[in-house]
């Protein structure tokens, strides 16, 4: 009896204290189906070996669920004690149900566990027309053997949660030595969320993928907000497999959630795509606000046309989106999508689409780019590190083209002809929130040589002392369709004011002002079209380089009473000012 409600969370319900398979079987068989449907505690008191109890398994009753408590022991799911022994896939193993009458009221939860896995199903073995509840809080999970029995988590039809911090294993002993249809991640799959916290499959099996899917059921992926799902995938057949599952798949990412895969060369080279055998009459992803959504694969394209129905992505407010394929001889998005499909981007940090191979978009890709809110800017390369010299960069805009890059409507910053042969042919595109106005790396300190012998010994200050070096200031103001800010300066401090005096010079102007704490307009910036001649513009607004010769910008003077130094003498302040100043 749990007093306090320490192990269960409810005072007064009863808790078995256990470490052996063979116990929790017979216990959860004598209690099951009787008295009030409850959920059936186990608390562990030590590691669990593998036996023949587990491969016997328990099945379950509705409205009786199972609670495994682990308290950081390790279990081995096998039928040996340190689960070695291959058990393949085993549908009555560990606790299971694969009828309908066993509903999303019963729940399998495993907490605090660290799981040596032999069942490519499993502890909880959830097939057929059963849709009860497995979750996973705070789990670790790795296959016991290296060539099979190392998937570990089954459940067909009903929901997978996934609470705190997880991990999950799965390990092959050399490439393409896993046996087929055994070292999956998930097979179901109908509704996954990650609730809350982080959980991490770390996989590599040449002949399975994350997902094995089955049913007319549709597959849900959700992350919730702030939580966050990490795939590290080495050598896999593909992304997804679909055993004639009909139904939508739905990836949501909640606000401030994230969904990273980090693959390899060898991710979904099997079978060259993310979708194999798809039979999913939809495809949807929605990134939410400060989303994070980053995928980078080494085999597969993403194959539209393995979808038989509209694709639909929505990349929402301060979302973060890579797509990144690393194969040298494939696209990265390929195939016709259905009638329906279209990415929407709204007001998103970036969306970055980039491939090694080929282009973003093959030449039949055609879904509709639709961006919106207060618009994106453009970079395009055709070199996936994105530094070609001819690197295409635009303006903010908002507006449609699609995948072809056949026709665009876009304003205020249209794309031309030119523009839209460029991305046909582009390895990198990147849309993104425009950088607004600030300051780029500039060198912005000045070092003056003064010969002492030369200044005035009549306590007049010298002629302008030019710079030992030239001097560039760097800025940018992407913010629309043209820049609009100006640049001032103003002398904060300075060390020794009875012998220097500081000045400021614009190119081409015989004018030399003194520098004092109210600001000065060195810089008005409205037209691209118009720079002043000694200031370059760069990718649309990205940077401009404001350049200095050695007797322009900050200048000296000086008395003879200056003594020797090589400290900091002065401080000047640079301000970018929205809009012209006078």
């Amino acid at each position: 009896m749990d007093d306090s409600g320490t192990v269960t969370g409810n005072a007064g319900d009863t808790y078995y204290n256990v470490n052996k398979w063979q116990d929790m079987m017979d216990t959860y068989k004598s209690v099951s189906g009787k008295g009030t449907p409850h959920q059936v505690v186990f608390n562990i008191i030590g590691d669990v070996p593998g036996d023949t109890g587990f491969r016997g398994g328990a099945p379950i009753v509705n409205g009786y669920g199972v609670t495994i408590k682990g308290n950081g022991h390790t279990i081995y799911a096998g039928y040996d004690a340190n689960a070695k022994k291959n058990m393949g896939r085993n549908n009555v193993a560990g606790f299971w149900a694969n009828a309908s009458t066993i509903d999303g009221n019963t729940t399998l939860e495993l907490d605090d566990a660290q799981v040596v896995n032999a069942n490519a199903n499993g502890i909880f073995p959830i097939t057929g027309y059963s849709t009860a509840v497995t979750k996973y809080k705070d789990v670790s999970y790795k296959n016991g053997n290296s060539l099979g029995g190392a998937s570990p988590l089954r459940n067909d039809r009903g929901q997978i949660l996934l609470y705190g911090n997880n991990t999950f294993d799965i390990f092959e002993s050399s490439d393409g030595a896993g046996i087929d249809n055994q070292g999956e991640w998930i097979q179901g799959g109908y509704d996954v969320e990650v609730i809350s916290g982080t959980t991490i499959l770390n996989q590599s099996w040449g002949t399975d993928q994350p997902y094995y899917v089955y049913n007319n059921t549709g597959h849900t992926m959700k992350i919730h907000d702030n939580s966050n799902l990490v795939w590290n995938l080495d050598y896999t057949y593909t992304m997804y497999y679909d055993d004639g599952n009909s139904g939508p798949a739905n990836w949501d990412i909640g606000k401030n959630a994230s969904f990273k895969i980090n693959g390899t060369a060898k991710t979904a080279s099997r079978n060259n795509n993310w979708f194999m055998s798809s039979a999913f009459n939809a495809f949807n992803i929605n990134v939410a606000e400060k989303g994070d959504f980053e995928v980078t694969t080494g085999g597969g394209s993403i194959n539209l046309d393995g979808i038989n129905g509209p694709t639909k992505w929505n990349f929402g407010k301060d979302s973060t989106v890579l797509l990144d394929n690393l194969n040298s001889r494939a696209s990265l998005i390929t195939g016709t999508p259905k009638s329906g499909s279209e990415m929407n981007i709204k007001d998103a940090d970036s969306v970055t689409l980039k491939t090694a191979g080929g282009t973003v978009f093959n030449s039949v890709a055609k879904i509709p780019i639709n961006i919106t809110g207060q618009g994106m800017r453009l970079h395009a390369s055709k070199s996936a590190d994105a530094n070609s010299s001819d690197d295409l960069y635009k303006r903010i805009t908002t507006g449609e083209t699609d995948g072809t890059f056949s026709s665009a409507n876009m304003s205020p910053s249209e794309y031309t002809v030119d523009d839209l042969s460029y991305l046909k042919t582009a390895k990198y595109i990147r849309w993104y929130y425009p950088d607004g106005l600030g300051f780029n790396n500039s060198s912005m300190d000045r070092l003056f040589n003064v010969n002492l012998g030369n200044l005035p010994r009549d306590g007049r200050m010298s002629d302008t002392i030019s710079g030992a070096d030239n001097m560039m200031l760097n800025f940018k103001d992407d913010r629309g369709l043209n820049p609009n800010y100006s640049v001032q300066v103003s002398l904060l401090s300075n060390q020794t004011p009875d012998s220097t005096s500081y000045f400021w010079k614009n190119p081409g102007s015989a004018d030399v002002t003194q520098l004092t704490g109210n600001p000065l307009t060195i810089l008005k910036i409205t037209d691209d079209a118009n720079l002043p001649s000694n200031v370059k513009m760069t990718d649309a607004g990205e940077n401009y380089s404001a350049t200095y010769d050695k007797d322009e910008g900050l200048l000296l003077k000086s008395n003879y009473s200056l003594t020797v130094q090589q400290s900091e003498n002065a401080k000047i302040q640079y301000t970018l000012v929205d809009g012209p100043q006078s």
